[in-house]
């Protein structure tokens, strides 16, 4: 590594540990969204849905929901 990168190298790092920890966190709010989800609406499926946040872009999946009525 070069003296002169570390910062740039651990701000990288960071970056990547930071967009890891937000991933787990959106997925747990998803989770939590499920357990109280109202009757009347079903899991159809998962997207991925992506941010742009300021240390990177975000992946993460999430339930899509269908009411009733046909309305996601």
């Amino acid at each position: 590594m070069n003296p002169e990168d570390w910062e740039e190298r651990y701000y990288q790092i960071g970056c990547k540990l930071i967009g890891l920890a937000c991933t787990h966190l959106l997925e747990d709010l998803d989770e939590k969204l499920f357990m109280s989800h109202p009757v009347d609406h079903r899991v159809v499926g998962f997207r991925s849905r992506t941010l742009v946040t300021r240390f990177g872009d975000i992946t993460f999946n999430r339930r899509l929901y269908i009411d009733n009525e046909g309305n996601y």
